[in-house]
């Protein structure tokens, strides 16, 4: 998405715009890792993991990572008017048995709870999935908590399928990874 215009969309009552993250983001960017964790994962991981979660040291760490990002990774925000709302982070797979320069990985995107279900999810994937295959990615995975249903009937929506393994606990829950191939992504 460099040098290209932001992704928007509009509705009658708000407008919606992807954009590359920047520094200033992170203060937003805790925030709603923060609260989507909390709101996502009650009752899928044990709730002191949830409960020592802490938006002043998850500001420095975004922080630190926005002002040297790793080059192939990929930070973009979604706001609504002047608010960040939601955020994604791309990458090359991490994963052994994946070629991180053919298959790309989704290492997270989420939204701030009270905007759930107003399409910035939809919006920010979708920019997300388009710019790696700009960048030339044939595929993308990503992982899911297992019992995560609501982000995994989110993700099938926008064409992620079940690839099967899920031998790679998060935060001690069980999860699986999800593919895309990306021409194909919604």
């Amino acid at each position: 998405m460099s040098g290209a215009s932001p992704v928007a969309s509009t509705t009658w009552w708000t407008v919606l715009e992807v954009r590359r993250a920047r520094p200033d983001d992170a203060a937003s960017i805790a925030a709603i890792n923060v609260a989507s964790w909390r709101a996502a994962y009650a009752g899928l991981v044990e709730q002191s993991v949830l409960d020592d979660l802490d938006v002043h040291s998850r500001q420095r760490e975004w922080r630190a990572y926005l002002e040297a990002p790793n080059p192939r990774d990929r930070m973009m925000v979604v706001q609504r008017g002047l608010d960040v709302i939601g955020y994604a982070r791309t990458s090359g797979a991490r994963d052994d048995d994946l070629d991180p320069g053919e298959v790309a990985e989704v290492c997270g995107l989420y939204i701030d709870p009270a905007s759930w279900r107003a399409g910035a999810g939809r919006l920010l994937m979708r920019a997300a999935l388009t710019d790696l295959a700009a960048r030339g990615f044939g595929a993308a995975v990503l992982w899911v908590l297992t019992g995560n249903e609501r982000a995994r009937r989110f993700y099938e929506h926008m064409g992620f399928v079940v690839e099967g393994r899920d031998d790679k606990p998060f935060l001690g829950a069980p999860q699986i990874r999800y593919r895309a191939p990306l021409s194909e992504a919604k």
